[in-house]
């Protein structure tokens, strides 16, 4: 069982992943809607994967079809909070006036923030980031006005793998039961909003 990033060449028996088109598309309709159809903003993008280019593939989509919506950064930062940090200091010089930061991962949203205030730029502008953080999650749920929301990228995933691997196993006819399973399994993501965000809050994890 091959959860979240797939192989090149077809080894697992299932993979799961989520749903990264669904995660750029819901995140950015949402920034889209909080910032009333206009404004400028900076993109962030992950590692170069399948996974980035599905996620800001899909935001992008969202971003060009509100004109108001003007994009003036875009950069890697390699889901790592430090290059965050870096790219977002050189980005805030050359697009001094942007109204929100679409970072695609809460570490690069921690980095993107730290840039903010060491520039005192952390009073009007607000982040977006992405996957659950359990901090992130946390000031959501306080209405942070610097994490308006956050959206998932469903640990549940780890959990259904272990599920299905144990089930085949256990089994006294394995290949039968495998002929049930479908190979390809995508979880759906969801928007965090501070309504919301005590379901998705694990306090102990």
């Amino acid at each position: 069982v091959n959860v979240d990033r797939g192989f090149l060449k077809p080894v697992a028996d299932v993979f799961i992943e989520g749903d990264n088109k669904s995660f750029g598309r819901k995140s950015a309709q949402f920034m889209v809607e909080k910032l009333g159809g206009k404004g400028k903003i900076l993109i962030l993008e992950g590692i170069p994967c399948t996974v980035n280019t599905d996620r800001v593939t899909a935001a992008i989509e969202v971003f060009n079809a509100a004109p108001g919506i003007e994009i003036v950064g875009q950069q890697a930062t390699n889901w790592n909070r430090q290059k965050a940090l870096e790219v977002t200091e050189v980005l805030l010089q050359k697009a001094p006036d942007i109204a929100a930061i679409w970072a695609s991962d809460d570490d690069m949203a921690l980095g993107a923030e730290q840039a903010l205030r060491e520039k005192g730029r952390d009073k009007n502008v607000w982040i977006l980031g992405g996957a659950g953080m359990k901090d992130i999650v946390k000031r959501v749920m306080d209405k942070d006005p610097m994490y308006p929301a956050d959206i998932t990228y469903p640990p549940s995933m780890i959990a259904a793998g272990m599920e299905i691997a144990s089930s085949v196993l256990s089994s006294a006819e394995p290949k039968k039961v495998m002929r049930c399973i479908p190979q390809h399994l995508m979880i759906d993501v969801e928007l965090v909003t501070p309504e919301n965000a005590q379901r998705f809050y694990f306090p102990e994890s």
